[in-house]
């Protein structure tokens, strides 16, 4: 999820071309929409932080024996992401142009909200805080 929120400003690039060939202008009005995006990004750092840190909390909670190698692929996460994302990016555009690209990418992005409703705390804590509680 932490690769899905940074990834628009690692493809800034794409961005900046695919609004200077779609609107026709030149780089200084196409680069404000971009540089808007860094700029929100950056406020919702606070938001990103507290992603990062909840998601440390949940590998601990659901891997107590291989703690370790899940951390490292959760971080491996977003530089895979920095390799993969610009390929994926440059395909969805030949294929469906800007404007279709960025839909499927903005679905892709609406779906993992989706997906983090599917966190929940572990059955096992939950029978150990009732247990501590009666």
């Amino acid at each position: 999820m932490t690769t899905m929120y940074t990834s628009p400003n690692r493809c800034s690039g794409f961005f900046l071309v695919g609004i200077m060939e779609l609107m026709k202008v030149e780089r200084g009005l196409a680069s404000w929409p971009v540089s808007l995006i860094g700029t929100l990004i950056d406020c919702g750092g606070m938001g990103l932080g507290i992603l990062a840190t909840t998601l440390q909390v949940l590998i601990s909670m659901y891997f107590e024996r291989y703690q370790g190698a899940a951390n490292g692929i959760m971080f491996a996460g977003a530089t895979v992401s920095a390799a993969t994302f610009p390929k994926l990016v440059l395909f969805l555009s030949e294929t469906y142009g800007f404007r279709g690209s960025l839909l499927l990418l903005g679905a892709v992005l609406m779906n993992m909200i989706a997906v983090s409703l599917a966190f929940r705390e572990p059955h096992w804590i939950q029978r150990d805080r009732k247990r501590k509680k009666g």
